[in-house]
């Protein structure tokens, strides 16, 4: 999975995760942790270039479903096996790469964000 930069809209913040067709353990995980209705499956038009590349880093990306899973720092940081300073380091950059001041705003913002710009497949 690869998360593109969020795309604001005018009523809204969109993540765009784009997945391997094949993924279906992401797909389970993300299911698990997203409210229901928001994952769409989008096509993109042929002539779409690829998102921009992601603006979290790979610890960033392992913290945030467990973030949006309302787990505290101190229990990210025993599943991850870091420091919980550590982790709320990581989640201070996650939110200021969302460009929200709080987890709740982080949560609210990644629910809305899945409004298809096209039809479904």
């Amino acid at each position: 999975m690869s998360l593109a930069s969020p795309v604001r809209t005018d009523a809204s913040v969109a993540l765009v995760a784009v997945l391997d067709p094949d993924d279906a353990a992401t797909l389970a995980k993300l299911r698990k942790i997203l409210p229901p209705g928001a994952l769409r499956r989008m096509r993109l038009p042929d002539d779409c270039e690829p998102p921009p590349p992601p603006r979290l880093t790979e610890r960033q990306a392992a913290i945030l479903p467990l973030l949006l899973g309302d787990m505290s720092n101190k229990e990210i940081a025993r599943r991850l096996a870091i420091s919980h300073f550590t982790v709320r380091n990581h989640i201070s950059q996650i939110l200021r790469a969302l460009d929200v001041p709080t987890r709740q705003a982080a949560k609210a913002a990644l629910a809305r964000t899945h409004t298809p710009a096209s039809p479904s497949r």
